[in-house]
């Protein structure tokens, strides 16, 4: 195949889909992306040249579903296309993944009994994981656990999500000192939020406290309101030093 991953999505809906496309592509996943790819398209018939690329060319066509995408005229025939594939191959091709109140059974083509993922349940960088993981056959993807000399922050984002302790450490410890400025790194942001607010171990949770902070500065004054409240009431005198330590590196950031 020459994508591992189609992307068929609605225009309204591309700052959710640039950093799912980023950060599929700064980890070795080959995706077509309308805008990566448009002096190739120039001047090409669009109908002829989808419909091949949607029915031919992906080994996975990531459906971005909303209330936008079931509506407009482009991805209405990349999803026909990609629809008639998975029908006539009888196999698995269509990943939906929906992004605000539609529901699957919207779709045309799709059942209610169709499994999708939803962005409220499954982040887009949780996604990219379980994507990533679905491409590999679901064997453990080793090369997160072995390579903590990042080239770029996607890979440190995603091993944010990693079952090893080190692992999580050594990417919260690069996001921390990290100069790269993301796209769309309001979503990065809450990405880190979520892993913080399911993290166990407080050293983890530390240099999360101190990557939020450095990343956005904004975002992290309501995070770190929180975090005094939640103070308040731990008893874990173990947390209890981390997140003073770390609110004392936000005062200082502050001043």
């Amino acid at each position: 195949m020459k994508y591992d991953v189609v992307i068929s999505f609605a225009s309204e809906n591309r700052d959710i889909v640039e950093p799912i496309n980023d950060c599929l592509k700064n980890n070795n996943i080959k995706t077509f992306y309308d805008n990566d790819y448009e002096p190739f398209l120039w001047g090409k018939f669009l109908s002829e040249e989808l419909s091949n690329i949607y029915s031919k060319e992906g080994k996975y066509c990531l459906m971005i579903i909303s209330k936008f995408y079931i509506k407009k005229c482009w991805p209405r025939h990349e999803r026909r296309t990609a629809i008639s594939r998975q029908v006539r191959e009888e196999g698995e091709y269509v990943l939906p993944y929906i992004v605000d109140d539609t529901q699957i059974c919207d779709v045309p083509g799709l059942s209610d009994d169709f499994h999708y993922l939803h962005i409220n349940k499954t982040s887009p960088f949780r996604l990219v994981y379980t994507l990533i993981n679905k491409l590999y056959n679901y064997k453990p993807l080793i090369k997160f656990e072995k390579n903590h000399k990042y080239d770029n922050p996607y890979l440190a984002i995603l091993d944010l999500l990693s079952p090893t302790k080190i692992t999580r450490i050594n990417a919260a410890k690069f996001l921390c000192k990290s100069s790269i400025r993301f796209k769309n790194f309001h979503y990065i942001v809450d990405e880190m939020i979520n892993v913080f607010n399911n993290e166990v171990d407080p050293e983890v949770k530390y240099w999360l406290i101190i990557a939020i902070i450095r990343i956005d500065s904004e975002k992290s004054n309501s995070f770190i309101n929180t975090l005094k409240q939640q103070l308040q009431v731990e008893n874990d005198q173990y947390i209890i030093e981390y997140f003073t330590e770390a609110l004392s590196y936000f005062e200082k950031e502050g001043s």
